[in-house]
């Protein structure tokens, strides 16, 4: 398969490159103003104008589902204050997604939440808001902004240091060149454009893989003919246990080799890789002064509270562990069922239809889990722990195919993502050309 290289998107016109045209840096604080949202709890009654918070925008995309989007209360003196008009710039101010911004278009009656800051250009017969938003996707800005990140807990930009960074603008005359700013625009956008027409075929690839996988498992798991297949309960041939708290003193922690698994060392997806490392290790003392739950090898762990369980994420582990409280652990019973089919198995399983209807925080209880039915390969009236074995072989072997197919994929899209990086280096990085 070919790869795709920048050269590949020949545009022979760059609009920077022409006689006249000087570039100058700026402060974002010279051609416009910054401003926070609106402190305000959202509502759901449908009355006032939209409020429209950072979870509510795809920041990649500038995308936002209005028809998702809350309503909120406020007077007439804040909403003329604080209403979004069109080409709005907005800056997520705190949290995972610092610094990164959007570009409102045509907006419907609505405010913006206080966790944004909203950037208006002054006169946009000099600068063009497409500019400046192209700007904020540069590496040019985010140096800036990882330089100027504040607190220790909760990463964020003010206001004040937002409109102390510089972005680099074409002059003419003396003056910002708007036309050029149109024209750099317009070619990235010609070139974002073809890159994303492959981008989305390749995401389609990917898809139709996962798809592949998911077909694969399916047929796995169902009868052959002449093979006598049972649907047991996850308990005749497994044990299910639950982790422990995580001790919160940091110095159990000091050059531990005890591996101590969380949810955050299973990935957000499902994972058929051992666990051979994790972030968190435990010393002797640590191990010595807490209640800690030991898992041996080849333990299925995955998530049994909290939003994690959503992600469907699972694990296996390659060595001894100690597993968090927020975790369960499947343990296969000799004779009775080989590690690796369980969790290709449990994969399988939607746990959040399996979540306590009755709390208010996501859980599922380790009744449930052992009561989960699972369909066992029998000969001789004995679960045939060698079938169960030449299943999980063949899943092994089909899983690397396509893993090394998605992995060949996924560089491309990686390749590609960087041509985009490269487009707006090319733009906001070059000389002076004067």
């Amino acid at each position: 398969m070919k790869t795709t290289k920048l050269k590949d998107f020949p545009n022979p016109q760059k609009p920077w490159e022409v006689e006249g045209v000087e570039w100058r840096e700026v402060r974002l604080g010279e051609i416009g103003f910054l401003q926070y949202g609106y402190t305000q709890k959202a509502k759901h009654d449908k009355r006032g104008p939209k409020f429209l918070r950072i979870t509510d925008i795809d920041l990649e995309t500038s995308q936002v589902k209005w028809n998702n989007v809350p309503y909120c209360d406020i007077d007439e003196k804040n909403y003329a204050k604080y209403k979004l008009n069109d080409e709005d710039i907005l800056i997520a101010r705190i949290g995972g997604t610092t610094g990164k911004a959007c570009i409102i278009k045509n907006p419907p009656e609505s405010v913006f939440a206080s966790y944004l800051i909203r950037f208006c250009i002054v006169d946009k017969e000099k600068v063009g808001p497409d500019f400046v938003y192209y700007f904020t996707k540069s590496q040019k800005y985010w140096d800036q902004i990882t330089l100027n990140r504040i607190g220790k807990l909760k990463e964020g930009v003010n206001a004040t240091q937002l409109k102390n960074l510089k972005i680099p603008l074409p002059f003419r005359n003396g003056k910002p060149d708007l036309e050029t700013q149109k024209k750099i625009v317009e070619y990235i956008e010609a070139n974002f454009s073809r890159i994303d027409k492959i981008l989305e075929k390749k995401k389609q690839e990917l898809e139709k893989l996962d798809e592949l996988w998911e077909s694969v498992l399916e047929h796995a798991f169902k009868p052959k003919e002449r093979e006598e297949w049972r649907e047991v309960r996850l308990e005749e041939i497994a044990k299910t246990i639950g982790g422990s708290t995580a001790p919160q003193n940091k110095k159990f922690y000091e050059n531990g080799k005890h591996l101590f698994v969380r949810v955050s060392d299973l990935g957000a997806r499902k994972n058929y890789t051992p666990i051979f490392d994790t972030r968190d290790k435990l010393n002797e003392e640590g191990v010595k002064k807490n209640k800690l739950v030991s898992a041996p090898k080849d333990t299925i762990v995955f998530p049994k509270s909290g939003a994690a369980i959503l992600t469907n994420s699972r694990g296996i582990l390659g060595k001894a562990a100690f597993i968090v409280n927020h975790l369960a652990g499947v343990i296969a019973l000799e004779g009775k069922s080989y590690p690796r089919y369980l969790l290709f198995y449990l994969s399988k399983i939607d746990m959040s239809k399996h979540i306590s209807p009755n709390s208010s925080y996501p859980s599922l209880k380790l009744e449930t889990i052992k009561n989960l039915k699972i369909p066992i390969p029998f000969r001789n009236n004995q679960p045939d722990v060698e079938k169960q074995k030449e299943i999980a072989n063949y899943l092994d072997g089909v899983y690397e195919k396509i893993k090394a197919l998605k992995e060949k994929i996924q560089n491309q899209i990686n390749q590609l993502e960087e041509m985009k990086e490269s487009i707006l280096d090319e733009v906001f990085n070059h000389e002076n050309k004067k």
